[in-house]
Formats: C-alpha cells, structure tokens, sequence
C-alpha cells in the first residue's frame, strides 16, 4: 500500500530557503490531496482506514509518502483490497472454513466489487479484471480453496497519474509551478535562468 514518490531537485534550485518554502507547502497539498482521492475511492466503505502522510524537503531530496497504519482492521482490509490475496495478489491460494464445523459458507457468484479505482476518462486499466455479467446466483459450500482477491490497485493507479508528467495536478507540474514561484520571490533574473534550462 505505502507509495512514496521522490523528486530530485537540480543543484541550482536547493541553494534558496524561499524555494524549498514553496515547495514544502505544495507537497503537503498533494499529501492531502492524493489521501482525498483515496478516500474517495473507498466512501462507500463501512470501515474506513486512516490515511497518513510524510513530506520531506531536504537539500538533496524532496519526498512524499502515503500510507495506511497495517496494524488496524481497516488498515488490513484496505491492504488485501489494494493489493489482492493469495495468487491473485503474488502469494499462495488458501482455504476458507466456516466459522462453525457445521455452517457454510454463502456468497454470491460472480462477485461484483462494490468500489474500483478512478481511472483517466477512455482507459480501461489493467490490473482490474473483467467482470462476467449475468444474474447473480448464491452457492453454499462448507470448503472453499481461494484463489484470492483480485487486486484494485488504488494506490498504483494513483501513483502513476501522479507521476504523469503531462497531468496538470502531477507532481512535476505542480512542484515546477512551486519552484518559479521560489524564484520569482528571489529575484526575476533567476526565473530566466531557470527556464532556460
């Protein structure tokens, strides 16, 4: 689940304190806006997890990390989620048991998850597999050999729109943006140098 995404400053733009006071604003905003988008992805959730993020502005390296406290039940369950279970997810099938010796388990074929990822407008994504469509029908069995969930990907797919260089709400876009504002407060000379690398 955790995604961190780093930024390398060129050695021309860390030697100004009023740079890396924009700058430390703006990826506090996308912290706060990345944990929104996946709120958002899961607002119909009963459990929700918490959030939390990290921001680092240092001399060398500028760095975001979003990530959700594992140790909680809605921190597990927004994990498996996220990044699926068993060989759907990387790991091994497992086994399902009622919790009685006695009972079934009941659920619903085929399954139909209540949440996905917010994907760009006209692409599908990837990693989401294809849903059969057709009627919903109820088995109960008192065994099942799981082959896991399949992973949302909410926090990949998050991560690359981040990373896209042409998103205008990208990390690239808006930390450029922060540092021309850096340095239009350190004098207009250093703007032109700037842009003309």
């Amino acid at each position: 689940m955790p995604f961190t995404l780093v930024r390398r400053p060129k050695p021309s733009t860390v030697q100004h304190k009023e740079i890396l006071d924009q700058v430390g604003p703006e990826l506090e905003d996308i912290a706060e806006d990345s944990i929104k988008e996946l709120q958002d992805d899961i607002s119909d959730w009963k459990t929700k997890p918490i959030f939390k993020s990290k921001v680092h502005v240092g001399k060398r390296v500028w760095r975001i990390r979003v990530h959700v406290d594992r140790r909680t039940r809605a921190g597990k369950i927004f994990t498996w989620v996220d990044e699926g279970t068993g060989e759907r997810g990387g790991g091994k099938p497992y086994d399902i048991f009622p919790k009685s010796p006695t009972g079934l388990l009941s659920f619903g074929v085929p399954y139909k998850p209540k949440s996905s990822p917010k994907v760009v407008p006209g692409a599908l994504s990837p990693n989401f597999g294809n849903v059969n469509p057709g009627p919903e029908a109820f088995l109960r069995l008192g065994h099942v050999h799981a082959k896991g969930i399949r992973p949302r990907n909410f926090t990949e797919e998050l991560r690359v729109r981040l990373k896209d260089r042409k998103n205008t709400k990208g990390l690239k876009m808006r930390i450029d943006a922060a540092i021309k504002r850096g340095l239009y407060r350190v004098g207009r000379s250093s703007v032109r140098a700037y842009t003309r690398q």
